[in-house]
């Protein structure tokens, strides 16, 4: 970043160093909202190697999001404990307030877009619908999140990532391409495409 945050505080700048360390948040958070967006176009669906790749790209940036807001949000340092310093609030706020907006979003992601991506992308191929419900899950309750137990062994951080953990088994058994409100959607994005 090249941002000398000492100094800023120093000066009696916090809020223009809060704002500062908003950036790399707001923009992966900006950039989530335009991929799920354009995920929703029904013309979307009509361009099944577009979808793939907005998707994943979509995924990655809800994962950033999620897991920075999830389990950094008590560090003193990094974007949130400057945040956090420079607006003179609690890391309380930021957890509780993006915790929330970041389930939300994942439900979204699991109910509306996981199974539209198993229709247009792989509608045939049970397998590879298996091997992507997976991959997601890995992806954001494993990679991001399951695995920062091991860098953030203090509370409250440790049971975020066991929290993740644990969502990497019971995501890919509650999503499952086998469930009836799976089919129930694939079916409903598979016909819609079809139109």
């Amino acid at each position: 970043e090249n941002v000398d945050y000492t100094s800023l505080f120093a000066n009696g700048k916090g809020t223009l160093a809060a704002t500062i360390a908003c950036a790399g948040p707001f923009s992966n958070i900006l950039l989530f909202i335009i991929t799920a967006w354009i995920l929703s176009i029904k013309a979307m669906k009509n361009h099944p190697r577009i979808f793939h790749c907005i998707f994943w790209t979509c995924i990655v940036t809800f994962s950033m999001v999620f897991e920075y807001v999830y389990t950094r949000s008590f560090q003193a340092h990094d974007d949130f404990g400057n945040i956090t310093h420079g607006l003179g609030i609690s890391p309380w706020w930021i957890f509780i307030t993006g915790t929330i907006l970041g389930i939300i979003a994942l439900y979204y992601i699991i109910t509306q877009l996981l199974p539209t991506y198993l229709a247009i992308v792989i509608p045939n191929n049970r397998l590879l619908q298996y091997t992507a419900v997976s991959f997601f899950s890995f992806i954001i309750f494993l990679f991001y999140i399951g695995l920062r137990i091991t860098n953030y062994p203090d509370v409250p951080e440790w049971w975020c990532g066991v929290s993740g953990i644990a969502a990497l088994f019971i995501v890919p058994f509650l999503a499952s391409p086998a469930r009836g409100w799976v089919k129930r959607r694939m079916k409903a994005d598979f016909w819609e495409r079809n139109l």
